[in-house]
């Protein structure tokens, strides 16, 4: 009888991942947007949350989380400028 071993390596693509940080008024990150692999933009908010923005349909994918029409606007602008 053979053994397989398989071994899976993750890699984190985090660090490679074109990124843009929006700041309040007061100078603090409030968002952090994120350019996917597959081309949608990933905002991350200041308290952990987390949205995905569909840049080709222009529309949010998390049903749960409501965005401002100006961080949508941003954040399609930000995932268009990267194609």
């Amino acid at each position: 009888m053979r053994t397989i071993l398989v071994i899976y390596s993750v890699m984190d693509c985090d660090a490679y991942l074109t990124k843009m940080t929006l700041l309040d008024c007061t100078g603090h990150v409030s968002h952090t947007l994120i350019l996917a692999i597959d081309g949608n933009v990933d905002i991350e908010f200041s308290d952990g949350r987390r949205a995905t923005v569909d840049v080709c349909e222009g529309i949010n994918r998390t049903p749960h989380l409501q965005l401002p029409a100006a961080l949508l606007q941003e954040a399609i602008a930000f995932g268009k400028s990267a194609l």
